[in-house]
């Protein structure tokens, strides 16, 4: 399946520029969620990388036959100078093992960045109808509610034993589109198509069961819209109509799922940061003085202890979750940088005009990157695709007037 798909990927790819409407529908209609990814993921390549694979391929001919290269910005060029030296060096002085090529999804990530900048740029419409965006998101995460209840029913079998006790929540690249729409897309007037798309936006997102994600979009919906009075109640009648409503999809376990989303107390709160972290502590006593500057470079492995638990994990892993430690162990102070460079990308990529959506996309990127190590994350394509379609549908809305 992984070939398969990596071929349909590719295919779209070659036609990225005519229009890349196409991949979104393809990528929303499977399930990239990390329970399916034996069908998505092989040999550290997830198939939607061949996608961008195949623009890479189409630039370098347009660039050999016109004779001229694609300028990057001073934030960006960092971000790849960083990586690249890194890798440079890293090969030069130790062996090659699985781990450090691995490690090139730094690398990926900022050229996706770049490559769906640079489709922004040169696709023939520069807009998306309204109608089609909000059918885009109803498709999606309508999707994506579709396979949490098949996996709730046991359609769905997993060899690893994890994703069966967690068959209550369901989150992949969809999710993350659905809450960049919920925060960022205000309609002039909502239609019917968009209170539609709306629902199962936030639906998505709250079946999630990450309440990290859940409280982020909720926060960053409400600082964008509480203007008036009026508008204060409107949010909280439609948030006491999800609450009252998830129940009655029968989606799974809800209980425990409404008991994961709620349970915020400082105890909770601290034992998942430790248990996110403690594979980092453990690494960092093994530092030399001046790994605490340049980190220790490209394939450094974390051992993750809970998973000798699941027998389909191998224990060491490239990351943990948080992007700002995983980059620390491995570029030191220097990967500040590298953060500076992916946020600079989704700015360009959203390209805001108000300044109150510019912070709050880095915000909500900042945030993210504490719980999640997004550059090596399957999931993380939909950030991308989530700014993009945002940035294309906004003659739809009066996000600019926010």
């Amino acid at each position: 399946m992984f070939y398969i798909l990596s071929f349909t990927f590719f295919l779209l790819g070659l036609r990225a520029y005519k229009n890349i409407i196409p991949f979104v529908i393809f990528i929303f209609t499977l399930p990239f969620g990390n329970a399916f990814s034996e069908y998505f993921y092989k040999s550290g390549l997830y198939s939607y990388d061949f996608f961008f694979f195949a623009i890479i391929a189409l630039q370098c001919v347009k660039a050999i036959q016109s004779g001229k290269l694609m300028v990057l910005p001073v934030l960006q060029l960092i971000g790849y100078l960083v990586v690249f030296l890194y890798f440079f060096f890293g090969a030069y002085l130790y062996d090659l093992t699985v781990y450090f090529v691995r490690d090139l999804r730094l690398f990926l990530f900022l050229i996706y960045l770049s490559t769906i900048y640079s489709i922004l740029r040169g696709v023939k419409f520069k807009t998306l109808k309204s109608s089609y965006f909000y059918l885009l998101i109803s498709f999606g995460g309508g999707g994506n509610l579709i396979i949490l209840a098949l996996s709730f029913y046991g359609f769905f079998s997993f060899d690893d034993g994890f994703y069966s006790q967690n068959s209550f929540r369901y989150f992949d690249l969809v999710t993350y589109v659905c809450s960049i729409f919920l925060i960022f897309h205000s309609p002039v007037k909502p239609s019917n198509l968009y209170l539609l798309a709306f629902l199962i936006a936030a639906l998505c997102v709250l079946v999630s069961g990450i309440r990290v994600l859940i409280l982020m979009t909720v926060l960053f919906f409400l600082i964008r819209r509480l203007h008036t009075y009026n508008m204060f109640i409107k949010i909280i009648a439609l948030a006491i109509f999800l609450i009252i409503l998830t129940p009655f999809l029968d989606l799974g376990n809800t209980s425990t799922l409404l008991n994961r989303i709620s349970d915020l107390s400082v105890d909770v709160v601290l034992l998942q940061f430790y248990t996110r972290y403690s594979p980092f502590f453990s690494l960092i006593e093994s530092f030399e003085w001046y790994n605490y500057f340049i980190g220790k470079g490209f394939g450094t492995t974390f051992f993750i202890p809970w998973f000798e638990y699941r027998e389909t994990k191998d224990e060491l892993n490239n990351f943990i979750d948080s992007t700002y430690l995983t980059l620390y162990a491995k570029f030191g102070i220097i990967s500040i940088l590298y953060v500076f460079s992916v946020i600079f990308s989704f700015l360009r990529i959203a390209e805001f005009t108000n300044l109150k959506d510019k912070y709050i996309l880095v915000f909500y990127c900042c945030v993210l990157m504490l719980v999640y190590s997004l550059p090596y994350q399957a999931s993380s394509i939909g950030l991308i695709i989530g700014f993009f379609l945002i940035n294309i549908g906004r003659t739809t809305s009066n996000d600019d007037k926010a």
